[in-house]
């Protein structure tokens, strides 16, 4: 039975991290009403905090788990960095357990749905026999409760006779008759109008936080993850599809929620937050998908850049693992951080968003050998292993001191052979029109296809792949041959025989800078390096933080703005150009800051 459950969870996780939401998918007529703007409830003026059972336990969960996290979130006997005595979760402002996927009772509704024939929603009487005393337990801790709907588990997609109202609002109804104070809306199930849910759950009289979890899908209608100016009958909404505990996809999911923060008119704002997921903080790394594990000592940075980056654009903060005392106590110096919350919480006008996208750091070249590596470098008269390259239009080959370059196809780094070797592929064709070397050879199968010799970078000093790789001209495919010198080359990049190519970049991100302004002469900025390799001082000016009409220049070259360091607390100043540089940030980590403007 619990294989069988496990199975039916890693199933669901693969759809959700796969598919478009199913609400997104079906068409709706154009949205009908503009009832709702942002902030319509009056609440989460400020981005939520708290938990939900999701990433923690997927469908595995039950009563006695949930009330076991009410009192994780109440226990007073944290010890936080910046905090006096003892706090709790709730003190640092982590005080609401959502339940998500898992409480359903599916096929026990009419005609097997999970909806009985008044609408009310079916709970698996099994896992929570008394739902109203979960959520009365949790308030009586002083905890809100958050709850889920439109899941991904029973898929309500069948509709009841009388039609799909009832449904809505069975919902509803029972929202408010268990007490809870929050809820979540999937986008698995066919109930998928946002306007609708938010209209029934103002008639019941009570204001709840929302959450509109249909995977980051812009429509025109009532089931859209986006807001707009006029429309946002939630609280906050997700971005993107579903996070994981791999490395790199919450900074994936950080990507999507630049468009929704133009700097003359975001979209995410107090009462309707952009939103990437649930924080994957006490997840990353781990070897297993649910619950969490202490964070490892080589991703205490890339941790804290994952909750630098989430705060900095004001999204909600909601953690999502096993709240034990082994799982949480490395976490507890980061989330608790007290500038780094109130940079998260703080609202100025905007909720902070990307600067600007630099180019990782290159790994070190190796040294100019000469051997049957082809790379492209940049051209250099000196280079003798730029030297003697030829091309025979009638053979087809580029050889260099009697080899051939040779491909095993696309995307593989060419290498220098014997000329007429089989297992390889060495018949170019030049295009005098186009300068293209063109090539038939295997992409990802032994079937052949028409592909054009390629250098994959233009990298100073670096040593770049040259493969072969369908044609275009997008990429380096133009060269030139010139008999004189005896060199082969596009755009300033010339072939080279060298005993070895520069490998490609590691990492698993980008580098990136971010800022959110925090008030007059108070903006915050993050510097990204999710590469593999040290990044030298990156720099930044006011002028790109577009702080300039609030740092006059007096200020600047008098070094009256300090910049302070989220994490350690200790500061540095601007030069007198208003320039701040990071100094070494190691791969995957970041620089968190404060640039204030003393008011001395």
């Amino acid at each position: 039975m619990i294989r069988g459950t496990l199975f039916a969870a890693l199933t669901l996780i693969s759809v959700l991290q796969t598919c478009d939401a199913y609400c997104n998918g079906m068409h709706w007529p154009p949205r009908t009403s503009d009832a709702f703007p942002s902030g319509w409830n009056n609440l989460t003026r400020t981005p939520a905090r708290g938990w939900r059972s999701w990433y923690a336990y997927y469908t595995q969960m039950n009563q006695g788990m949930i009330q076991t996290v009410i009192d994780a979130l109440v226990a007073k006997n944290r010890t936080v960095k910046g905090w006096d005595d003892k706090v709790s979760l709730c003190d640092l402002g982590y005080c609401s357990a959502g339940i998500d996927e898992g409480w359903e009772g599916c096929g026990l509704g009419v005609n097997n749905t999970q909806h009985y024939l008044n609408g009310t929603p079916a709970i698996n009487p099994n896992l929570f026999p008394d739902m109203k005393g979960l959520v009365d337990y949790g308030h009586s801790k002083g905890v809100k409760m958050g709850w889920y709907f439109n899941g991904c588990g029973c898929m309500e997609r069948r509709e009841p006779a009388s039609g799909w109202d009832i449904n809505y609002e069975g919902d509803i109804r029972a929202l408010h008759d268990f007490g809870f104070d929050a809820v979540k809306f999937d986008g698995c199930g066919r109930m998928c109008n946002m306007t609708f849910y938010a209209q029934l759950m103002q008639e019941s009289g009570k204001a709840y936080e929302i959450e509109n979890c249909h995977w980051g899908s812009c429509t025109g209608d009532d089931a859209s993850s986006c807001p707009t100016i006029t429309w946002c009958p939630f609280n906050w909404y997700r971005t993107s599809g579903d996070s994981d505990n791999n490395l790199g996809t919450w900074y994936n999911n950080l990507q999507t929620t630049v468009r929704f923060q133009t700097w003359s008119q975001p979209m995410s704002r107090p009462g309707c937050w952009a939103y990437p997921d649930m924080l994957q903080v006490g997840r990353l790394g781990c070897s297993f998908k649910t619950h969490g594990c202490p964070v490892p000592p080589n991703l205490v940075n890339w941790t804290k850049t994952h909750f630098a980056a989430f705060s900095i654009v004001s999204s909600p903060l909601i953690l999502s693992i096993h709240p034990s005392d082994e799982n949480l106590t490395p976490l507890l110096d980061i989330i608790g951080n007290k500038d780094a919350i109130m940079i998260n919480q703080a609202w100025a006008g905007h909720p902070g968003t990307l600067l600007q996208t630099l180019p990782p750091s290159q790994p070190p070249a190796p040294p100019v050998q000469p051997g049957n590596h082809v790379v492209g470098v940049t051209c250099n008269n000196s280079d003798t292993t730029q030297q003697k390259w030829t091309y025979d239009a009638t053979t087809g080959h580029i050889m260099q001191q009697g080899l051939c370059a040779s491909s095993q196809g696309q995307d593989v780094p060419i290498v220098l052979l014997q000329c007429g070797n089989k297992s390889t592929y060495q018949n170019f064709t030049h295009d005098p029109k186009t300068n293209q070397f063109h090539i038939m050879a295997p992409a990802g199968s032994s079937k052949l296809y028409p592909e054009c010799l390629s250098v994959a970078g233009q990298t100073a000093g670096a040593a770049n792949k040259v493969d072969v790789y369908k044609c275009s001209t997008g990429r380096l495919q133009d060269f030139v041959i010139d008999t004189t010198t005896g060199t082969i080359s596009t755009q300033d990049i010339c072939l080279a025989g060298r005993a070895s190519g520069t490998p490609p970049p590691s990492g698993v991100a980008g580098v990136q800078w971010w800022a959110k302004p925090l008030g007059p002469g108070k903006v915050a900025a993050l510097f990204i390096n999710g590469g593999g390799y040290n990044y030298h001082n990156a720099n930044i000016t006011l002028q790109q933080l577009n702080i300039t009409t609030t740092f006059s220049s007096t200020s600047v070259k008098g070094g009256k703005v300090t910049v302070t360091d989220v994490w350690s607390g200790e500061s540095d100043t601007v030069d007198s150009n208003g320039v701040w540089l990071t100094g070494d940030v190691p791969p995957m980590s970041s620089r968190f800051v404060i640039f204030q403007q003393s008011t001395a």
